[in-house]
This record gives structure tokens, sequence and C-alpha cells, in this order.
């Protein structure tokens, strides 16, 4: 991503939440990709930044207060699974 903004954004401490289109209409691969995209094409790299990227989709998400709290806590416990699994395997 030359020349794009992201990178400034998340260094400045702005919330970025990543959406995706619809991919059965826009034939996209999804927002798994999208995140995919952003770590490996961008000068946003690392896992640190990747989970803020994701914690901020939920945090800034039209949920309401509740359901918020819930998706944001589910994704928080799952997050930690899978860093442990990352430094388990040593990658």
């Amino acid at each position: 991503m030359p020349m794009h903004i992201l990178p400034i954004l998340v260094n400045s401490g702005v919330p970025v939440a990543l959406c995706s289109d619809d991919p059965s209409v826009f034939g996209n691969m999804g927002l798994t990709f999208d995140f995919f995209q952003v770590l490996v094409s961008s000068e946003v790299t690392g896992l640190s930044t990747l989970g803020q990227l994701a914690r901020d989709s939920l945090q800034h998400s039209t949920l309401n207060g509740e359901e918020k709290s819930r998706a944001i806590a589910v994704w928080e416990k799952q997050w930690a699974k899978f860093i442990d699994g990352v430094v388990a395997e040593g990658l």
C-alpha cells in the first residue's frame, strides 16, 4: 500500500476499523483477507497492531453496548488463546 494513509493513522493512535464490502456482491475474498493484505502490504506489521485493528473494529462497530461488551470479551479470550498458540509454536 504505497502512500496509503493507514500507517499514519495507526501510528498516530487513531482507531481504525477494517470493514469488508459484501463478498458475494463485490467478489472480494472477505474480511480475513483484508486484514492479511494490511499486514503484508503496508508498514502496519506485527501481531500487536493486527490485534488492535481487530479490537478497534469491534469497539467502533454499531453493536449496542451489551452486544459490544460481549463481543469484545469473546474476542479477547480468543485472541489470548491465539497468542498463546503462536508463542507455544515459536512462530
